[in-house]
């Protein structure tokens, strides 16, 4: 089978997921859910370890917890994936790691390119066979790999950022900021900024009673579009003596791709 889906991790709330004992597949795709989609530290004991992207601290235990199972069939199942190349596992006396193999083919979205190509190479095809449809078909196709191109940037940013806001609260995106996620995409799809905003805002917050969190991404929103703003109007002061032109008067955010 080829292509693949995203399965937001929200999953884990449906009905549909909590009857047990869960099948194999259910316990194989709750292992891609559960691993770290970036390099993250972990407190164990007063030990600090660093988890790989793809990679778990979790307990034979824990497991038999999740999806229902005896210690011996957890175990058997662990080893079959182990022994087909799908997963790596580490065990002491106080964790057991897993690492899903080649993860990036699970997570990363490294498939449009392959369609696109696919997609001109029936064209080709096609276009040879009726030469009298050959300028609609190109711009046909062009408006689509366009839109594809638009479409794919916007995904990956709102998948980074929704992320990066559950590596930060450790929290998923609620079905409102699944909303607000999308309207920020289409003001700027600068993923590496808007995660640096969301990272000096995190750093600042301080809690006003005890057990205070930022619980929704809606928190960062005002600070990451005043912020842009700011940058913005940095770059709109010209230089001493530089006069005349009316560069970004009529677009403010000109540049950086930003319209509020």
């Amino acid at each position: 089978a080829e292509g693949w889906i995203s399965v937001h991790r929200q999953i884990w709330d449906s009905w549909v997921w909590k009857e047990k004992p869960f099948s194999k597949g259910q316990a194989w795709v709750d292992l891609l859910l559960m691993v770290n989609h970036e390099d993250k530290k972990t407190l164990l004991g007063n030990q600090l370890i660093l988890v790989k992207r793809g990679s778990r601290i979790t307990s034979i235990r824990k497991l038999c917890e999740r999806w229902g199972w005896s210690n011996t069939k957890v175990r058997s199942f662990l080893s079959l994936l182990e022994q087909d190349g799908m997963i790596v596992v580490k065990s002491d006396t106080k964790k057991t790691m897993l690492t899903i193999v080649n993860y990036s083919d699970y997570q990363d979205m490294n498939t449009s390119k392959n369609d696109t190509e696919t997609s001109e190479e029936h064209h080709e095809n096609d276009t040879k066979a009726t030469p009298k449809h050959t300028n609609n078909n190109e711009n046909n196709l062009n408006n689509d790999n366009n839109t594809s191109s638009t479409s794919d940037t916007a995904l990956q940013f709102m998948n980074e950022v929704g992320r990066h806001y559950t590596s930060l609260t450790g929290r998923f995106p609620s079905p409102k900021d699944e909303v607000a996620i999308p309207e920020l995409a289409n003001h700027t799809q600068d993923t590496q900024t808007v995660k640096d905003i969301m990272k000096e805002i995190s750093d600042r917050y301080r809690p006003v009673r005890k057990g205070d969190k930022i619980k929704a991404f809606t928190y960062f929103v005002p600070g990451i579009k005043d912020r842009l703003f700011v940058e913005q109007k940095k770059k709109e002061v010209k230089p001493s003596g530089e006069t005349g032109g009316n560069h970004g008067k009529d677009d403010p955010y000109a540049g950086i791709g930003l319209s509020f």
